[in-house]
């Protein structure tokens, strides 16, 4: 069996998950609070499940094919050791509310937020923005130790928000640019890009909505004050509603290629039922 198969299969096992379709809502944040998955993790020193073995088992069975065609010889070697291609988070999390528990806390108790279903839903955004649905993959090739990853996370630009790194995409890949540091690696990255016309024929390929966009100033938690307290939760409700769809929608979609790529080979029937 494959590598890529033995992770996905090995996991299920140990997670006891009787049916793949159960990893749609599966909450990657485990393989890091549990120590029992630990042999699933990046062996990297911050969590981050995009880039986790079980992300790249998965990434690797979907999308292979479509990476040994952008990139000739490509293996699945080459995508666990990231190799030319990386994982990265769709929709963040942490702009908005932090990357600690006391920040999410900070936020939410600056915010005096006293709608239950508000709420209700940055919990399920939380849960849901470590799960497969979130988790897709970039090129890697770096200037200066700045790759695209890197540089979309940045709080004085983008702040890691996907519609922003979409529009971009899309002049850049017409010729047009306005930020210069992104242009050129764009261009260092060229061996991926080159392959598409427009950023809708990329998003295509990893299942993403070339549609997603959001209003307004594009918040990170360190711009919320008592001015904009206002401002600030209707863009995390805008935000929220359509990451989570957007998330929902991907999820189901990856865990049906799964199915699909899996049928017909060495692993267990009765987990694709």
């Amino acid at each position: 069996m494959d590598k890529s198969k033995g992770i996905v299969l090995d996991f299920l096992k140990l997670k006891e998950i009787k049916k793949i379709d159960e990893l749609e809502n599966y909450n990657f944040h485990e393989i890091y609070q549990n120590n029992k998955f630990k042999e699933f993790n990046n062996n990297k020193t911050y969590e981050d499940g995009d880039c986790t073995k079980l992300a790249y088992a998965i990434d690797w069975i979907v999308w292979g094919n479509e990476l040994k065609k952008i990139v000739p010889n490509y293996s699945e070697e080459d995508l666990f050791q990231e190799k030319s291609f990386s994982g990265d988070t769709i929709c963040t999390f942490n702009t908005l509310f932090g990357s600690t528990e006391e920040i999410f806390n900070s936020v939410v108790k600056k915010l005096r937020i006293d709608s239950s279903e508000m709420m209700e839903k940055i919990k399920q955004f939380k849960q849901k923005y470590q799960t497969i649905g979130n988790f897709s993959l970039l090129p890697n090739k770096s200037i200066n130790g700045q790759t695209l990853n890197k540089f979309r996370g940045r709080y004085w630009g983008w702040k890691d928000y996907f519609d922003i790194f979409l529009f971009e995409l899309d002049k850049a890949l017409n010729g047009e640019y306005e930020n210069i540091d992104f242009y050129e690696i764009f261009k260092e990255n060229d061996f991926f890009f080159s392959t598409f016309k427009t950023a809708e024929e990329y998003c295509n390929v990893f299942f993403l909505d070339n549609s997603f966009r959001l209003s307004g100033t594009h918040f990170n938690h360190n711009m919320l004050n008592e001015k904009n307290i206002d401002i600030y939760k209707n863009f995390i409700n805008e935000y929220t509603t359509k990451s989570i769809n957007l998330i929902d929608i991907r999820s189901k979609k990856i865990i049906m290629r799964l199915k699909e790529e899996l049928k017909n080979t060495d692993f267990p029937a009765s987990y694709l039922d």
